[in-house]
């Protein structure tokens, strides 16, 4: 599970706009909460999310998560060359990756528990 600040500060540091072990600015904070909200609201429109927006991310989406959020902000934030082809190839993939876990019977149980 991840907070939605612990998925800014991977975001952060997947833009380059995050030394490692340090916080991100305010500004840079309060932008990829804005984008990790339209994120959010993507996904939800489109039935792939199973945790509400101020609720922690699973740890199974994160990365999906996190490189949908990256691509959102690669203009802004001036990414190019290797940086900018991994997020891009990463994003690409992400929602097909993320269907793929919403769909694995873990996660879409609507008959509830069975028991033997």
């Amino acid at each position: 599970m991840a907070t939605k600040a612990e998925v800014q500060g991977k975001v952060g540091l997947l833009l380059g706009i995050k030394p490692a072990g340090q916080s991100l600015s305010n500004r840079y904070s309060s932008d990829l909460d804005d984008a990790y909200d339209e994120v959010h609201a993507n996904l939800e429109a489109l039935d792939l999310v199973t945790w509400a927006s101020a609720a922690e991310v699973p740890a199974e989406f994160v990365s999906h998560v996190v490189a949908l959020i990256a691509v959102t902000r690669v203009t802004e934030y001036s990414v190019s060359g290797n940086r900018l082809n991994n997020i891009i190839s990463a994003a690409s993939q992400a929602k097909n990756r993320i269907r793929e876990l919403i769909s694995d019977p873990y996660f879409n149980n609507a008959e509830g528990a069975v028991y033997f």
